[in-house]
């Protein structure tokens, strides 16, 4: 048997036992983990719940909306993002639209934001930018349909300063 074909069958020799206890290792533990046995509950966290930026309830009170802006503070002239939160959750009310507006300064953001329905009366928006210092009005349309009213749609204002 050549020399190279003898190193080659040592080094397999060599590995072959450890690979052979690591994978026997592994499987054994892959099957403890697949006992039946409900999955250990998760510690309670020390971290306070996240607080909203600001909250607005409808005219009526069957509903509330809040967001918060990530990051934090709203930086000038620098992307951001909003959450934001329709409670409770309700199939039947929804933003439609997010924009923002300096009424100072009589015109809006130079960018469209983007919004997105997460489910749960959640929504996430991206593609936010207060490019001045000043006072922004952030606004959210939330339309509402119910059997009595038909459909409302409430302009949701929020005043942000941004320094």
């Amino acid at each position: 048997m050549p020399a190279s074909v003898q190193t080659r069958r040592a080094a397999c020799v060599a590995w072959g036992l450890p690979a052979l206890l690591l994978s026997l290792a592994l499987t054994m533990a892959l099957a403890a983990c697949d006992s039946g046995a409900p999955p250990p509950t998760p510690a309670i966290s020390d971290e306070p719940a996240p607080t909203w930026d600001g909250e607005f309830e409808s005219a009526g009170g069957q509903w509330r909306l809040r967001y918060r802006a990530d990051p934090r503070p709203i930086p000038r002239n620098a992307m951001f993002e909003l959450d934001a939160e329709i409670v409770p959750a309700d199939a039947n009310v929804r933003i439609t639209a997010v924009d923002a507006f300096m009424p100072d300064h009589r015109h809006g953001m130079t960018l469209r934001p983007h919004l997105r329905a997460l489910g749960g009366g959640r929504y996430h928006v991206d593609g936010m930018l207060f490019h001045m210092s000043g006072l922004w009005e952030l606004l959210f349309t939330v339309r509402h349909v119910s059997v009595e009213h038909g459909t409302d749609t409430e302009r949701v204002r929020f005043e942000v300063v941004l320094e």
